[in-house]
Order: structure tokens, then C-alpha cells, then sequence
């Protein structure tokens, strides 16, 4: 029986809990709610101390970091295979997120395979932020297996339903749009002013005094989502809005407020089902590990993987079993170290002569590496540059007559000019006026007359 721990950090608490895996499907063994900034030493420190009432050693332990420190998005990248992806995701992440290359920590899941490509979920954020949580939790002794982001939409779904879920922080809230396991839309939003700490933990009448300021400032998100997704179908994935963070009693008024708010047709708001009758906030660290989160290509993983160590606890048992193995080794060394000298000098060199060559091999793929990276950067760059797009090369080439022939085409910001051979260059001004985005056309050489037709050099300028 596998037991998975879940330390869900939010602002101002703390949520975790241990989930024990077994062949009966398993069950909670036990939650805790602890107060506090994680960021402080005693807080991350009686974090330590409540996974040790519940569990004296997990085999997993998923450290869930706040929503609002990340950006998350989704794209598809047309890539054949999962080696091919991973080349490719190198150079694509930097440009889904503004923060600096150099001090950003990102990680990526693959959400579904396509006939042209992957479509995968990206997640980021800044590498200071994520060394601030991660090193505190190492200094409390909670060694984490996964680092990775909560949100309900991430939790596995039946079938590939649209569907939305919004988590309430005592800060602000993070609606999630998704289908099936592809991340639609994520952005954090924080209140202004923060939720009172008394209804945000009470489970008394004191959580409804704050569904008022929580429900306007949700709805007037929600009603302002379609301008700035674009999505047209945004009623199917808000046609049931699933609400968790805060106490049940805070949920269920935001809800009932959110219901009647709504602008939207069939708009539901509902609190996450099956709560097993825990009131408390730790449910949602419980659900996450219930739902078997820390499986691969279901979380992202934010520890490099040159960084991730063996559990450790398997890491005890396997220093036993090696220490019995080197003891026999040394012994065996020993009385026959004299015999098989020469013949481990001549084995290490040849060993060292492989690893010379595989050395020289090796330049000779960095600087292969080193030319398809440039590559890359020039292409991307050719690509985000607005007068330099695909979309205009085609409308100019497409536009053309069939009987004109380019035989120089040359980009520069704002400006393309085309040298070729047609048989009515004059008409071409007409045709390449109409262009989307350009104007301005003029010849900027005069027409001559040749066998093969009418040799022109034309240009224009982008709008």
C-alpha cells in the first residue's frame, strides 16, 4: 500500500494531508490545517510535524505551490514524436512567458496527441519565487518528490467535457477553464481588499459577511471573460462552475450569491462534491491526493531532473543491501588485487581511449546542436515579427496571377519589395494594393520587355 502526502501551500495557510493507496481503492488517512506563512521557519516546520502524526514515512510526498505565483497556458507543437518534442519545447517555452529565460522555472505535461503534433499544458514562474518555497521546505526536512501547481481543473475528468473550477484564496481566486486535460484558460485574480481571516476559517455566520465582496468581484470577472479569451462557446464550460477553497459555509454563500449574479445562460455554481463531511480547507489537498495527482503526465514537475534523489527511505535500504556488496567486493579485492593489477591498468586504458573518442563525437554533435539552435532562434524570430509573418508571405505569393514568377523576394520591417517575370506587370499594382496589410505599392524600377516576358521590381509598405 502506497501512502502520498500533499503539502498544499496557499496564503497565510497551510493544507495537507496523506492519502493511503491500496487494492480496495484506498481511503484519507488523515488531514491537517496548519496557519501561517510557509515561508516562515516555524511554519514550514509544524508543517513536517503534522505529516509525521499521520504518516511516519510516505512513499510520495507532491508539494503544491500558490496558483498565484504561476502562469499557465496551453499550445500545440507540431512535433512527431516525444523526442522531437522535447528538442522543440528548449526553444518554444521562453516565448509563453514574460519572465527572462534565466530566471524562470517552467515545466510542461502532454494533454493530448494529435495527427499533426502534441498539445501540451505550460506552467512557469520565477525562479526566485520558486527557490523561496522549495529551499524552505527542504530546511524543514519535507523532501519533495513533485513540485507542482493546484488547480480543480487539473484533477483527472471523465471524457472530454468542458468544464470550469475556480478555488478561492483568502488573497484572491484562480479561475480554470479545461477540457479533458488540456488547460483552456488559467489566470489568478486577487482581491482588493483580502478576505477577513475570521469568515475565511469559520465555519460560524461570521462566513457569510464576505460572499457579498467575494461574489461581485467573481462576477465581474466572469462577465468580462469572453472579451478577453475569445473563446465563443465560454457558456459550455461555464455551465457548471466548481467552487473550492474556504470553509464550506464561505463556498456555499458565494455560490448561491454567483448563481443569481451570473450574466450567463444555465450558469450553475456548485462546491466540490464529496467532501466525506470535512468542513475544513485540507480538503482540497486530500482530493488531490486522492485523485492519484502525483502520477506522471497528470502534475507538472518543477524539480529539475538532475535535482530529483531517490526517496529516503529507499535510499536507507539500498545503502544496506550495497554495504553488505562492497564488503564482499573489498575482501575479494584484496586477495586478488596483486594478480589482476596489470590487467585493470590495461582495461582503464582502453576505457580512456573510448571516452576520448566519445569525447571527440561528442564536440561534433554540440556544434551540430549549436547550428540547429541558431536556426531555431532565427526561424522564431522571423516568425514573431508582424511584417515578417507566415500569414503575409502567403497573402503575398497567393495573391499573385498565375502566369507571375518571383524570382527575388527580400523582407525587411515594414517594407517588401518582389523582383519576377509576368506577362502584365503593370496589373500587379492593382492586385498587391489589395493585400491584406499592405499599401503603397509602386514600381520601383522600370518595366522591360524579354522573351519570357515583362521583368519588374516592385515594393510596398505594411500598414
Amino acid at each position: 500500500m502506497r501512502e502520498i502526502a500533499v503539502v498544499d501551500i496557499r496564503d497565510g495557510f497551510v493544507a495537507a494531508a496523506v492519502y493511503a493507496e491500496g487494492l480496495q481503492g484506498g481511503g484519507e488517512k488523515g488531514t491537517a490545517l496548519i496557519r501561517g506563512s510557509f515561508l516562515q521557519d516555524a511554519t514550514a516546520t509544524q508543517v513536517k510535524e503534522a505529516l509525521g502524526r499521520i504518516s511516519n514515512d510516505p512513499d510520495y510526498l507532491i508539494i503544491l505551490l500558490p496558483q498565484s505565483l504561476f502562469h499557465v497556458t496551453s499550445t500545440h507543437i507540431p512535433a512527431r514524436d516525444a523526442e522531437i518534442l522535447a528538442q522543440m519545447m528548449e526553444f518554444e517555452v521562453p516565448r509563453h512567458f514574460p519572465i527572462p529565460a534565466n530566471r524562470l522555472v517552467h515545466a510542461y505535461t502532454v494533454s493530448e496527441r494529435t495527427d499533426t503534433g502534441y498539445i501540451v499544458n505550460l506552467a512557469g514562474l520565477k525562479l526566485d519565487d520558486y527557490n523561496a518555497y522549495y529551499n524552505a521546505a527542504r530546511a524543514a526536512g519535507l523532501h519533495a518528490d513533485i513540485v507542482s501547481v493546484f488547480s480543480g481543473a487539473l484533477l483527472p475528468a471523465a471524457g472530454d467535457a468542458p468544464r470550469a473550477s475556480l478555488d478561492i484564496a483568502r488573497d484572491g481566486f484562480g479561475l480554470t477553464l479545461a477540457r479533458g486535460k488540456r488547460i483552456v484558460y488559467s489566470r489568478w485574480f486577487r482581491f482588493k481588499p483580502e478576505l477577513d481571516g475570521q469568515d475565511f476559517f469559520s465555519v460560524g455566520i461570521l462566513a457569510d459577511t464576505s460572499a457579498p465582496q467575494a461574489a461581485d468581484q467573481i462576477a465581474a470577472e466572469l462577465n468580462r471573460l469572453q472579451l478577453v479569451t475569445g473563446i465563443d462557446n465560454l457558456p459550455e464550460y461555464l455551465g457548471t462552475l466548481f467552487l473550492t477553497g474556504g470553509v464550506l459555509r464561505l463556498r456555499q454563500a458565494v455560490a448561491n450569491r454567483l448563481a443569481s449574479r451570473v450574466e450567463l445562460k444555465n450558469a450553475k455554481v456548485k462546491t466540490l462534491p464529496a467532501e466525506k463531511g470535512n468542513d475544513g480547507l485540507e480538503y482540497a489537498a486530500a482530493a488531490t491526493a486522492a485523485a492519484g495527482f502525483y502520477q506522471d503526465g497528470t502534475a507538472f514537475n518543477f524539480i529539475p531532473k538532475a535535482q530529483r534523489r531517490l526517496r529516503h527511505h529507499v535510499a536507507r535500504r539500498l545503502s544496506r543491501g550495497a554495504a553488505a556488496v562492497i564488503a564482499v567486493l573489498l575482501v575479494a579485492w584484496a586477495g586478488t588485487a596483486y594478480g589482476v593489477r596489470w590487467k585493470a591498468v590495461r582495461g582503464f586504458q582502453a576505457e580512456l581511449a573510448a571516452l576520448k573518442r566519445d569525447a571527440r563525437q561528442g564536440e561534433g554533435l554540440q556544434l551540430k546542436m549549436g547550428e540547429h539552435r541558431a536556426q531555431f532562434n532565427g526561424f522564431n524570430a522571423f516568425a514573431a515579427q508582424r511584417s515578417f509573418n507566415l500569414e503575409m508571405l502567403t497573402a503575398l505569393t497567393g495573391g499573385l496571377p498565375r502566369d507571375t514568377f518571383i524570382t527575388e523576394l527580400e523582407f525587411r520591417p515594414c517594407v517588401v519589395t518582389m523582383s519576377g517575370i509576368s506577362t502584365n506587370a503593370a496589373a500587379l499594382l492593382k492586385t498587391m494594393e489589395g493585400t491584406a496589410d499592405m499599401k503603397n505599392a509602386q514600381m520601383l524600377a522600370a518595366v522591360q520587355t524579354t522573351p519570357a516576358g515583362e521583368r519588374f521590381k516592385l515594393g510596398m509598405e505594411c500598414k
